[in-house]
């Protein structure tokens, strides 16, 4: 059996500076929207449905659509072709897999969450951990009513900017992080954050810091402001690096004290010394 559900996917929009580009997929799930809580609901042993009980806070159109309801034969070959159907058009999104056992068989509810932030689930106040990636697995008790939260686990993380800088040479070896701004800052401007210098290599200024984020999670405000201080430098690269560093991605703390990430956001044929970047600066605790 096959149910559709109009969904709308959690858009993000990066305003980039000279050109438009696609942002690095790390600073793109970053710079997301926080995920407004959905709720879920079994009911007398019934298939799992958005909550429409007294108190549910499901927003008027949410980032969820369920797939489809299967059962055990079919369901590894319906998520193979879910995610197919998917891919570079929705590269971040989870699938959330609710099993229930109703007349002695089980099925399977999957739905697809729009979003690559990192979900907090519960069931019925117990919280389900991710153990695959993009995918998140529940088994609901037979015959018992049952709630099912599904929460932004980083809720606490508020945008201040994203934006894709163009940095080179000349009226762009400067770049103001807190404004976005990457052309003709002056190198007297104490608003200014990161340089290219001569020999095409990165580092921070005006008491700007940075620190190489090695973990395979995404990068957190959390993450990044827990850091070691023996982790930051001025230093990103001294000269102008290898292709290989466009994997990189970095915690940012910039001088005006807010935390940020950023990484490689594409380049341009024949400028070998322009540096794009995409990034995210997050909201200070007395930012608005």
């Amino acid at each position: 059996m096959r149910s559709g559900v109009a969904a709308v996917a959690l858009g993000l929009a990066l305003v980039t500076t000279g050109c438009t580009m696609e942002a690095n997929p790390v600073v793109r799930q970053v710079a997301q929207n926080p995920v407004t809580p959905i709720v879920l609901e079994i009911v007398k042993g019934g298939l799992v449905k958005l909550a429409t009980s007294a108190g549910a806070q499901n927003p008027p159109v949410a980032a969820i659509a369920l797939a489809g309801v299967w059962g055990v034969s079919e369901l590894e070959k319906k998520v193979a072709e879910i995610r197919k159907e998917a891919g570079a058009a929705e590269p971040d999104t989870t699938l959330l897999l609710i099993n229930q056992t109703i007349d002695g068989t089980v099925r399977t509810s999957v739905f697809k969450i729009s979003t690559g932030r990192k979900l907090s689930v519960a069931l019925n106040g117990r919280f389900v951990q991710e153990i695959e990636p993009r995918r998140i697995s529940i088994t609901a008790e037979p015959g018992t009513d049952s709630t099912i939260v599904v929460s932004d686990a980083k809720a606490g993380e508020a945008v201040f900017i994203s934006r894709t800088l163009a940095m080179g040479s000349g009226d762009r070896s400067y770049a103001d992080l807190e404004t976005g701004r990457d052309n003709k800052v002056k190198r007297d401007d104490r608003s200014a954050d990161l340089r290219v210098d001569g020999g095409g290599g990165l580092t921070t200024v005006n008491g700007a810091w940075a620190a190489k984020w090695t973990s395979t999670d995404t990068p957190s405000l959390a993450g990044c402001g827990s850091l070691p201080e023996a982790s930051w430098t001025t230093v990103l690269y001294p000269e102008e690096p290898p292709v290989e560093v466009y994997k990189d991605v970095w915690c940012l703390r910039s001088g005006d004290g807010r935390y940020g990430t950023f990484a490689w956001g594409g380049g341009i044929a024949g400028w070998p010394d322009q540096w794009k970047l995409a990034y995210v600066l997050w909201k200070k605790a007395d930012d608005k």
